[in-house]
């Protein structure tokens, strides 16, 4: 209850508090630091001081969507879905094409890919990738983002 005296919050007073029990979720937070989301390692490439290969022969960018798949499901060059697999549009990124993915401000890391998939709005050239992830929740972090793709050598 608030008092006012000639419009001026004089008294507060309170009756009843209540307070909510804490909800555990899973939060993922993107930073300069943050490591790359797919584990796949290219040991012959190098890295600039800003974070981008050394070498490449071709830099894609566009918008980038996240999706997964179900156990069983297979790729279309026959590979199982995973992490560092991603659909591309095989005319403008070959398959087999050996990738470094980032966001284009340099936040968000997909990492080392291999363009091993394809699917409706890359054949489309809708976006220039859909990523793979491993859940909703980081399916949904994602969402749709632009993206810098080096074709790496």
């Amino acid at each position: 209850t608030e008092t006012f005296s000639n419009g001026i919050l004089v008294d507060t007073k309170i009756k009843e508090k209540t307070t909510l029990k804490p909800i555990t979720a899973k939060v993922i937070v993107g930073s300069n630091d943050a490591p790359a989301l797919s584990t796949l390692t290219f040991n012959d490439i190098s890295f600039d001081e800003n974070g981008i290969p050394t070498e490449y022969s071709k830099l894609v960018t566009g918008e980038a969507t996240a999706y997964g798949a179900s156990d069983g499901n297979k790729t279309s060059t026959g590979v199982k879905p995973g992490i560092g697999y991603i659909a591309v549009n095989p005319k403008v990124i070959p398959y087999g094409s050996r990738l470094y993915i980032r966001s284009v401000d340099g936040k968000h890391i997909y990492g080392f890919a291999i363009a091993a998939d394809t699917g409706p709005s890359v054949m489309k050239n809708i976006t220039v990738a859909d990523l793979f992830l491993g859940s909703d929740v980081e399916i949904y972090q994602w969402g749709r983002r632009n993206v810098e793709i080096y074709i790496l050598p």
